[in-house]
């Protein structure tokens, strides 16, 4: 009795994934779909995008002879589509195009959403400024290699934010109330992050202007790889961090609650603070490294690293300054060994063949 009321069970939970999994399938990709592709001529110098659920994604290709957007929507029936309204205006004053998706919030009844896809020519000359926004979904900008193209602003309510492989000119701003902001590979003046709450991921990027401003309120962060010519600074209520090689003259972490733990780069020579007035500290570093402790107590961890001479890559800048700071949670440092002359050779070598990869997939995108 008791196998057969199992089976039951089994059956009818293997009835209920499958009748959901079958109408979310339907739901997130409808047979009714209308799409229409507009030019966007060289005087339009700002590309306002914004859509109520979907998707926005952003390229650059070195065929396109014209800057095109394309915009799909998707509902459950044929009457939904006319409900879904492409707002397409023009401000000469200010040089803007907007294009601003009028559509009811995505809900499983009428399934509606839509996607934009812009494809910028990599010829272009004209500067160009990109801003999107949308409730519900997912912005996408990746292999972005116009030089034309200078800002880059993204927000979203819900949902995820992914920059990858770009390179610009400009500041690059990224909003999520709640979501995912990833940046991986990018080059640019300035970085901007705000979120409520959710995940950040910043990884082999470089930022030669402002200082890299990142704010999340609650959630989990990864930063490593990261190049910023001024500095940078982050900032947490409760969260859990993760950073590692981070190379700036000012670097400034602070995490209310929660957990901090920090690699410092192996040529990082200046000043060091670690303070948790009711958390925990631990400070360490390797044999080799001239790392000195002046002040040691439960509050409060501070220090410096000496250059030397022998080790210390040539390049390396002295004055650096380390703040990393917490009141309830606990703060990690690791300040590594400098780096040999062996390992200096290889690292210029790896640096050499990965930019060999790069140039070769970039052609292979194209």
């Amino acid at each position: 009795m008791v196998s057969i009321v199992a089976l039951l069970w089994v059956l009818a939970g293997v009835a209920g994934v499958t009748y959901f999994g079958i109408k979310a399938h339907r739901c997130l990709h409808p047979r009714h779909v209308n799409s229409r592709s507009l030019t966007v001529t060289d005087d339009i110098h700002i590309l306002e995008l914004g859509l109520a659920a979907g998707s926005i994604t952003v390229r650059s290709c070195s065929k396109a002879q014209n800057l095109t957007v394309t915009v799909r929507t998707y509902a459950g029936s044929e009457g939904l589509l006319s409900t879904m309204v492409l707002d397409d205006t023009t401000d000469l004053a200010t040089a803007t195009r907007r294009f601003v998706l009028s559509a009811p919030a995505f809900d499983w009844a009428h399934c509606q959403r839509a996607t934009v896809e812009v494809v910028v020519p990599e010829s272009r000359t004209a500067p160009l400024s990109l801003k999107a926004q949308a409730l519900l979904g997912y912005v996408e900008i990746s292999h972005l290699n116009a030089p034309a193209v200078q800002d880059i602003a993204a927000s979203l309510s819900v949902g995820r934010v992914n920059v990858h492989e770009v390179e610009t000119s400009g500041a690059l701003t990224l909003h999520a109330e709640l979501g995912q902001v990833r940046v991986t590979e990018v080059k640019a003046a300035s970085l901007l992050t705000k979120q409520t709450a959710g995940s950040l991921k910043i990884d082999r990027s470089e930022f030669t202007g402002a200082a890299a401003d990142l704010t999340l309120r609650f959630g989990h962060a990864r930063i490593g790889h990261l190049d910023a010519a001024t500095g940078v600074k982050f900032a947490a209520e409760l969260a859990h961090v993760s950073s590692w090689f981070v190379n700036a003259p000012q670097v400034a972490m602070r995490v209310d609650y929660g957990a901090l733990s920090v690699l410092a780069p192996d040529t990082f020579v200046g000043s060091f603070s670690a303070v948790s007035p009711y958390g925990f500290l631990n400070v360490q570093h390797g044999d080799q490294a001239s790392a000195k402790i002046t002040t040691n107590t439960p509050a409060a961890i501070e220090g410096s690293v000496l250059p030397d001479a022998s080790n210390v890559a040539v390049e390396t800048k002295a004055g650096a300054v380390m703040d990393l700071q917490s009141v309830y949670g606990s703060v990690d440092l690791f300040i590594p060994n400098p780096p040999t002359a062996w390992e200096r050779d290889h690292r210029e070598q790896a640096k050499n063949e990965k930019g060999k990869k790069d140039n070769d997939k970039k052609e292979r995108h194209h």
